[in-house]
Order: C-alpha cells, then structure tokens, then sequence
C-alpha cells in the first residue's frame, strides 16, 4: 500500500477563493502517490526559498552599495571633515535613542496616571502626547468622555418597565383554583 496508495494534495479537495478571482470548481482532483506528493511539496518549498534568498540578496546588495557609496564619500573628506561626519552621526544617533526613550517614559507615565485614575490602560499608546502636559491634558479630556460613556451605558440597561403596583390592575383569580371552586 506504501507507495501505491492514493492521496490527494494536502489530504483535502482544493477549493477556490472567489473573492480572488480563483476558480477551481471546473478543476478535477488530481491524486498524487507519496513519492510525486513529496516531490511536489519539496519544489514548492525549494521556490519558496529562492525567492526568499532572492530578496534577502537584493537587500543585502542594496545595504552594501549604500556603505560603499558612504565610504567613498568620506574618503573623499579631508580628516577633518570625516572626524566632523562621524561625530554629527553618533550624535544623531544617541538623539533618536533618547527620542525613542522619552517616548517609552512618557507612555509609562500614562499609563499609571490611567490605572491612578481607574481608567483602562490599554488607552495609553493613544492618550500619550508630545510631553508631559499634552499627556495630562488627554487624560483628563479622556477620563471625562470615558465617564459619560459608562454612564450613559448604565443608564441605558437600567431603562426598562416600570414596576406594577398592586391594586392597580383587575385581578383575576387563578385558573388551576378556578377549577376546583366549579366543583
């Protein structure tokens, strides 16, 4: 039974995705033995890594030639002018690490100020601001519409039928006693 049996590709019939265009219905399945199975399978996934490698390739030969390109150009540089570049370009550097820093602070900050508030943390990407009193500022404009948003909700399932009071409405006489009183 090894290699003789049958198997479809992936073990299922192939279904088409018509909101791609894809149209399979007409197709008949076509049973592959284990080995032609396989052997499917490790071209696909050979293509799938050459493709791969293709683009890695690319960006790596991109990467280089810009480095290349940067090298010539300090080259052309008296040591001067290059000693300058390079320290212009660390100090670039440590200015968008301490950017990013700042940032993750200011986002940890608010989200503290959110839990001090009872508020939903989750929100603190979105309430972070440029610095601290931009940041306050949002949660307070937040806290407010938040709040009337949950009481608005509360009021909302609240709402229903006012309660009935007794005497108000004719009452009738069971029907399960109704029936023994007829007796």
């Amino acid at each position: 039974m090894g290699e003789e049996s049958k198997a479809t590709a992936g073990g299922q019939q192939p279904q088409g995705n018509p909101a791609q265009g894809d149209n399979r219905e007409g197709e008949q399945k076509k049973n592959y033995t284990e080995a032609e199975f396989q052997s499917e399978v490790d071209r696909r996934v050979n293509q799938a890594l050459e493709t791969a490698r293709g683009k890695w390739k690319n960006e790596y030969d991109e990467k280089l030639k810009e480095q290349k390109t940067e090298a010539e150009r300090l080259a052309k540089l008296s040591a001067e002018e290059r000693t300058k570049e390079e320290f212009n370009k660390r100090v670039k550097e440590f200015e968008d690490k301490e950017a990013k820093y700042n940032a993750e602070r200011l986002e940890f900050e608010c989200t503290k100020l959110l839990a001090a508030d009872g508020l939903p943390t989750d929100f603190a990407p979105m309430l972070t601001g440029a610095d601290a009193e931009v940041t306050k500022k949002n949660i307070a404009a937040f806290k407010s519409a938040y709040s009337k948003a949950v009481e608005a909700a509360v009021t909302q399932k609240l709402k229903g039928q006012t309660p009935r009071t007794p005497g108000s409405e004719k009452q009738t006489e069971d029907p399960f006693v109704l029936g023994f009183k007829k007796k």
